[in-house]
């Protein structure tokens, strides 16, 4: 399905809700959806920043700046 069809379909069962509550948290969907803050947040990496990203991860690797699964799922408690 296109995004064409696919918002004239969302547009056409909006049309017939009549919950308010629903009605109001869609609509804070499509606000939160346009922040800058979610578009940053949703932005793809370059393949230049996935490669800098993965070669950072191999030397934190070989220097020791690990946590491992248990540490995490005991640090993961206390959050």
């Amino acid at each position: 399905m296109n995004i064409t069809v696919e918002k004239n379909s969302i547009k056409k069962q909006l049309d017939s809700i009549n919950d308010e509550h629903l009605i109001r948290a869609i609509s804070e969907m499509i606000k939160y959806a346009k922040s800058s803050k979610t578009d940053s947040l949703l932005k793809p990496f370059t393949k230049s920043q996935v490669t800098k990203r993965a070669l950072q991860s191999e030397t934190d690797i070989k220097e020791g700046k690990i946590t491992s699964l248990n540490k995490l799922k005991k640090e993961i408690k206390g959050w």
